[in-house]
């Protein structure tokens, strides 16, 4: 259930772009009204949400609610959200100086702080998840006509613009994903190119971790130990969309 709590007083107009909002991110056509105290049931090929865009308060003293702290709580995607005050006041202190000459404290920190915690040689600080993605495909798809397997509800075939195509030169070939964010690997296993002159070469397979058009479900370990063996079964390298990832996590990093 994807609910929005809201003042009584919010505009219907205002609730309607929200809905339509939901609707645009599971591929549904715009509508002009609704009912904003109903339940909406949305369906398509990239789930099912059911939508309940309003509760109203009628009775505030049995619910002991405060008219000023009733607030909207946007669930259309993680990236409405907004920084904190704690957030705004670490940016605006924080040590700084030339990323390019390597004299960036923070961005050092950073980087160094990830590369051990995935236990890798080393890390780079990039903007967006869309850039990390793409880089990744053109560190591991080292020529063009390369061939890059990924599911078909996954960000980087949805949601990048086709940059892998356009800017990296390399094919997706896209495998049904199921409802947990995985997918078939008997079938993944059928995807692998032979070494046919005619077809394009598979460099690389990617997951997405946590999955965000499943549901922002968690992809199982024994998944990935046997989706790993097979790339490197197969001399095919292996990218993991961890863009969301941190949303799992519990303990501070």
């Amino acid at each position: 259930m994807t609910g929005l709590y809201l003042s009584a007083d919010t505009p219907e107009t205002e609730l309607l772009s929200i809905y339509n909002g939901v609707r645009k991110h599971l591929g549904i056509a715009d509508v002009t009204e609704f009912d904003p105290a109903g339940v909406q049931t949305l369906t398509s090929g990239r789930g099912n949400v059911r939508f309940r865009p309003l509760v109203m308060y009628t009775n505030r003293e049995s619910l002991a609610v405060n008219e000023s702290a009733v607030k909207m709580i946007d669930m259309r995607s993680d990236t409405v959200s907004l920084p904190t005050n704690e957030m705004r006041n670490a940016m605006a202190s924080a040590l700084v100086g030339d990323d390019v000459f390597g004299e960036d404290p923070t961005t050092n920190e950073l980087q160094e702080r990830f590369a051990k915690l995935f236990n890798k040689e080393a890390a780079i600080f990039v903007p967006s998840g869309s850039m990390a993605n793409l880089i990744s495909v053109m560190a591991h798809c080292s020529q063009r006509g390369s061939e890059a397997i990924v599911g078909d509800l996954s960000h980087i075939f949805l949601y990048e613009q086709g940059s892998s195509a356009h800017i990296a030169g390399v094919q997706l070939n896209t495998i049904a994903n199921k409802p947990d964010g995985t997918f078939c690997l008997e079938q993944f296993k059928r995807k692998i190119r032979g070494d046919d002159c005619h077809e394009p070469i598979t460099a690389l397979a990617v997951i997405e971790n946590t999955h965000n058009m499943c549901g922002g479900k968690v992809i199982p370990l024994t998944f990935l130990d046997e989706f790993t063996k097979i790339c490197r079964q197969n001399s095919i390298k292996c990218h993991m969309d961890g863009a969301r990832l941190f949303a799992e996590q519990k303990a501070p990093i």
